[in-house]
């Protein structure tokens, strides 16, 4: 598979001041605001595919993604904070008469903390 380089969102990257690292179980608590913040913009969007859940990603299914190999979930954090999300999830096409097989990776969800958008996190 193919590996592109989605910045500050990369295991191990660091830009500026902001590192990004794969999640861990002991991220949860902190990522909860963020994984909140998508989806009440889904339920604002989508009302007509969302419900209101004060709890939108259990902590049994965040870590249950952690695990299973086909997601992977990276953090981004400023110091001890940690500021942004990105939710991806490896898919493979299997080959038929008209497409080639391949794996593909998808970005299910993306999040700045709120309090860190329009700064300049991403002009490092």
């Amino acid at each position: 598979m193919r590996r592109c380089k989605i910045p500050s969102m990369i295991e191990g990257e660091k830009y500026g001041d902001i590192n990004s690292e794969k999640a861990e179980q002991n991220d949860y608590e902190s990522l909860l605001p963020l994984f909140k913040q998508v989806h009440e913009f889904h339920v604002f969007a989508r009302p007509d595919l969302y419900v209101q859940n004060s709890t939108p990603v259990e902590q049994e299914f965040f870590e249950s993604q952690l695990m299973d190999g086909k997601h992977h979930i990276f953090a981004a954090a400023k110091g001890i904070d940690i500021v942004g999300v990105i939710v991806t999830k490896e898919e493979e096409i299997i080959e038929n008469t008209f497409v080639k097989a391949r794996k593909v990776l998808f970005i299910n969800s993306l999040c700045v903390a709120e309090t860190h958008r329009k700064i300049g996190i991403e002009k490092n």
